[in-house]
């Protein structure tokens, strides 16, 4: 039976082919794809160079651009453009605005300098990711931290807005502090003013073996943090009797996890997290139980295929041992082998193997006395093809399929954990065909035409349900909507070489666009016209 693809994500760009993790884009070279109507599939007009169509757009769209890390501009989040009932936008320019550099300290209210890290996440631009800037304290002189940051982002009607931040600020010996709506000061010189540190809350309590074996646990690191993983309070180190005490600045409530792990790598220890309710464990000690579990031992395994070893594959094992959890890697020499320190006890373990097998998990329990044999199987196949909005095959497509949720024969296995980096790159033959191995799982599939067709690049979601072959995918390539940009200097000079992202503004924003600009400051961006190709 014909399986159509579900498309959830557009992401487009005219001229330019998509590129692997952490390789910036190619400049198109010049105004490549098509001429005229004739070139474009039927029923949609050229615009640009891009193949058009479809209704107009009623979403709002929100720019990123992105100069070099050299570049004395710097980076910017623009909002809230519309298509007004066509299906090309020209923004005939927008300044991007220099970087501005400040020097400033961090102080308690009672005028003590501290050192600190500070980081700035940008607020009023696009929320998935922001735009963040850091910096690392200076360890002379009387300002204790520079960084660079923007002071000016352009808007629609390129105009300027200043941009605001949330502030995180970590200080050495002190709680992390926060602040939001910060806008950078018009001075070179910046104070950050903590309060007293009279005024610190303290959580204290001990760590312990067991109820049943009280042995006071010393040398661990012990350490607050909110639902997101972030340090909420200082950092301390339990004492001979396994005693502790965090700091935390007053005025935080709510639940907080309290975590307490090893600091020597000579002697690995299960990591224990507990759910504290902030307010109530200032004022009552609190006690944390490592729980009874064996002595550490070398375990011996090795991945194969068949009986042919597998070399480079990595190994995760992660068990629940005795009040905490441990977790411990490990990676397969050129005859499939690997060693791990683990506890004894039942673990869940992913094996990644390189192509052509698949993503594993299997729950096992490990002892000194039985080595671990580990056999993934072969990728699934997945037989496609990409065509056009009028059905025409499209030849030399380059498609990057990336998991995004793996399947495992077992449901108890799911879990929240991301998945590991697969990624997997093929290209369409004459007749638009292509063929895929994957993993079991949810993924992205990215197809991006050659340059010069005129047709946008799209992401599409594709389900691999697992092990018998995937067979009659059918990709189509929506028409699109274009819009071209000019970026400038405040002196008017036009920018080249800056990223230019396209957004789809909403409360999930999703990028749809990217391109560069060229030596005159310009870019083309083909995005897909979601509203016309979107399967219900």
């Amino acid at each position: 039976m014909q399986q159509r693809a579900v498309i959830i994500i557009g992401l487009a760009l005219a001229g330019l082919l998509s590129c692997d993790e952490g390789d910036e884009p190619v400049a198109p070279q010049g105004r490549a794809g098509c001429r005229a109507r004739g070139d474009c599939p039927q029923g949609l007009s050229c615009v640009e160079g891009v193949c058009v169509g479809g209704e107009a757009p009623t979403w709002r769209l929100a720019l990123r651009l992105l100069p070099n890390t050299d570049s004395a501009y710097g980076p910017a989040d623009v909002l809230d453009f519309q298509f007004d009932g066509a299906l090309a936008l020209r923004v005939p320019h927008l300044t991007l605005w220099e970087w501005a550099s400040r020097e400033g300290r961090v102080a308690t209210l009672e005028g003590n300098t501290v050192a600190a890290q500070m980081t700035a996440r940008g607020t009023s631009g696009i929320d998935t990711p922001p735009l963040s800037f850091s910096a690392n304290p200076i360890t002379t002189g009387e300002r204790l931290f520079r960084v660079n940051l923007m002071s000016w982002w352009p808007t629609a009607r390129d105009d300027r807005r200043p941009p605001r931040y949330a502030v995180r600020l970590e200080p050495e010996g002190l709680p992390p502090y926060t602040l939001s709506g910060w806008i950078v000061p018009s001075t070179d010189d910046v104070l950050f003013e903590l309060p007293s540190t009279a005024s610190l809350a303290r959580v204290s309590g001990e760590v312990l073996l067991s109820e049943n074996n009280p042995l006071p646990q010393r040398g661990l690191s012990v350490t607050i943090l909110d639902a997101e993983g972030r340090r909420l309070a200082t950092t301390a180190e339990t004492d001979d009797l396994g005693r502790f005490e965090v700091r935390l600045w007053p005025g935080i409530s709510g639940q907080g996890i309290l975590r307490v792990r090893a600091t020597d790598p000579d002697r690995p220890l299960p990591q224990l997290e507990q759910a504290i309710d902030l307010q109530r464990a200032q004022a009552a000690p609190q006690v944390l139980y490592m729980g009874q579990f064996e002595s550490l031992f070398e375990l011996q395994g090795a991945v194969l295929a068949e009986g042919t070893p597998i070399g480079g594959a990595q190994v995760r094992l992660r068990g629940k041992i005795g009040a905490g959890r441990f977790e411990a890697n490990a990676d397969t020499g050129a005859e499939g082998g690997f060693t791990a320190k683990v506890y004894p006890g039942e673990y869940t373990i992913d094996i990644i193997p390189p192509p052509p097998h698949r993503l594993t998990r299997i729950k096992e329990t490990l002892s000194p006395a039985a080595p671990l044999y580990l056999a993934p199987q072969l990728k699934t196949p997945v037989f496609a093809h990409v065509v056009d909005f009028s059905g025409q095959e499209i030849a030399e497509a380059r498609i990057i399929a990336e998991l995004i949720r793996p399947y495992w024969t077992d449901p108890q296995l799911e879990d929240d954990a991301p998945p590991p980096l697969r990624r997997v790159e093929t290209q369409s033959d004459a007749e638009g065909a292509f063929t895929l191995q994957l993993d079991p799982g949810e993924h992205e599939i990215t197809i991006s035409p050659a340059s010069g067709a005129g047709l946008p690049e799209a992401r599409f979601s594709l389900q691999v349900p697992g092990r018998q072959p995937v067979s009659h995918v059918r990709f189509e390539i929506p028409p699109a909507v274009v819009v071209t940009l000019r970026l400038l200097s405040p002196d008017g000079a036009p920018l080249s070489d800056v990223i230019a992202e396209a957004w789809q503004q909403g409360e999930a924003p999703l990028r749809v666009g990217q391109g560069i600009t060229d030596t005159n400051g310009e870019v083309i961006l083909a995005l897909p016209n979601f509203p016309s190709y979107v399967q219900k």
